[in-house]
């Protein structure tokens, strides 16, 4: 995983990583089944038996494993820390796939589901289910087929795995997710320097990976919290025991939170604590809750400003661009009170700065203020001073940003393409679309590859007169720019 903060566990990481890419999907992990006598084998299979790893050389043996050299072949051990699963082990029932035991002495866990093999769970209503030493989580296999990530996949590429990587023993503490400010907020505090990692991908036979940030139904997470709790320098009380949820790598993209203090429900005789969630990248961190009510708490957006519900409200939005600003609301970019909201009016630089902060997932904690008409009062403040951080938005001047200035839409076009290049989305700045339009010489240089990158891109469309590079841009024109950078990132 990307997410290890210790430099030999990241080594141990990325040398398995480029063992697993050097291999075919169909052969990157090994799965290791319990020789019946019963059961029909395919060439290639591994089974146990008589303390022994053997491996079909022939499709449905009949011999006993180590009486016949022609059907099997004694082959090495296979460790726990990987398992495939292919659609034909499922329907044999060779793999329980709501209860795949993965207990060896290795933290990190690679479980590979083939596309085919998903969609089967999904059909057949199966759960996957993984446990290791520390900790279990479960979930329908239809949350995974129904997200917004796997249907975007499948519309693109018919041979692709969907790819768990989990960390039961993943070196980060809560003051290595939380910022000392976060933590007060989320009303939390820190309990142990170890936690659970996990990401959720797509790997297509290109080597090509997509993250899949939240299942379309929560996943069930049970941790067992007894060596981190007896370990620990400082213990709370056992019942005021939760999980915090982190995006400590900034992959999500979909749900504008940064962090979550989860529902936790605390077994103290197993000593374990479970949650429902929804997040699939990122990291899980033991903590002890201040008011100990084990309550959600949610903390994004700006420090001081709450994340925003997800409630959709279109009321008033012109129909043209009310699913655009459903989208933006449902990933909490822009807020569902629209009382007020002049739709036609151009958006203003700093509203237009945080929708960019918000739809980017930047980390908006307060940072230096070098502009000098900036103020703690203006409702943006923190995602300005992030955007600027990033390298996202400049300010008019050197010390003056403009905050109630209406942007440009030359101006638009380059903040458009600093996020792209953010996020590492496919850009080009050739030019010759760009050039079709009338006015693409008034066009300042600073901004002409930016406007090619919006262009061919479909980012930014043109007006009557051209690409307009000084004319604003509406509040609702924007939202549906926005929600169309979305859909590339």
């Amino acid at each position: 995983m990307t997410m290890h903060k210790n430099g030999k566990r990241l080594l141990a990481i990325l040398l398995a990583a480029l063992l697993l890419l050097a291999l075919p999907l169909s052969a990157w992990a090994a799965t290791v089944y319990q020789w019946t006598a019963a059961d029909n084998y395919e060439k290639g299979d591994t089974v146990t038996y008589g303390g022994d790893n053997w491996v079909a050389q022939i499709d449905n043996p009949t011999a006993t494993p180590g009486t016949d050299t022609a059907q099997w072949t004694k082959g090495t051990k296979v460790k726990d820390d990987s398992v495939s699963v292919n659609k034909t082990q499922l329907q044999s029932g060779k793999i329980n796939l709501g209860n795949i035991q993965m207990t060896g002495e290795k933290s990190d866990k690679f479980i590979l589901i083939e596309k085919a093999a998903m969609e089967y769970a999904a059909q057949q209503g199966m759960n996957v289910g993984v446990s290791t030493n520390y900790m279990s989580v479960s979930f329908p296999a239809a949350a995974v087929v129904n997200s917004a990530e796997w249907k975007k996949a499948a519309t693109s590429s018919t041979t692709f795995s969907f790819i768990m990587e989990i960390d039961d023993d993943y070196g980060v503490s809560l003051s290595q997710a939380l910022s000392a400010t976060a933590q007060s907020q989320l009303g939390c505090t820190s309990v142990s320097p170890d936690g659970l990692g996990f990401e959720f991908y797509f790997r297509g036979g290109n080597q090509s990976y997509t993250y899949i940030y939240q299942l379309a139904e929560d996943m069930t997470l049970t941790y067992n919290y007894t060596v981190n709790y007896r370990g620990a320098t400082r213990r709370p009380a056992e019942k005021s025991l939760a999980l915090v949820w982190a995006d400590i790598d900034k992959k999500l993209s979909t749900a504008k939170v940064t962090n979550v203090l989860l529902d936790s429900l605390v077994d103290l005789n197993n000593q374990t604590v479970t949650v429902k969630t929804p997040y699939t990248c990122g990291a899980y961190v033991l903590a002890g809750q201040n008011n100990a009510d084990n309550t959600k708490t949610t903390l994004g957006g700006s420090t001081g400003n709450p994340a925003l519900s997800g409630e959709v409200n279109t009321k008033g939005v012109p129909g043209w661009a009310a699913a655009n600003v459903a989208q933006m609301q449902e990933a909490k970019v822009i807020s569902s009170d629209l009382t007020g909201k002049n739709f036609s009016a151009p958006i203003s630089r700093a509203e237009f700065a945080a929708y960019i902060v918000r739809l980017l997932g930047v980390s908006s904690e307060t940072a230096t203020n070098p502009f000098k008409d900036l103020n703690t009062d203006n409702p943006y403040y923190n995602e300005i001073l992030a955007a600027s951080k990033a390298g996202l938005v400049a300010g008019r001047t050197a010390n003056t940003f403009a905050p109630d200035a209406s942007i440009t839409r030359q101006e638009m076009a380059v903040l458009f393409s600093r996020a792209m290049a953010y996020a590492h989305a496919d850009t080009s700045t050739d030019l010759t679309k760009l050039n079709q339009f009338a006015d693409a010489k008034t066009i300042s240089d600073w901004a002409k590859n930016s406007a090619a990158i919006c262009v061919n891109a479909g980012l930014i469309a043109g007006r009557a007169n051209g690409f307009a590079p000084l004319e604003n841009t509406s509040w609702t024109e924007a939202v549906v720019m926005l929600s169309r950078l979305d859909g590339l990132l």
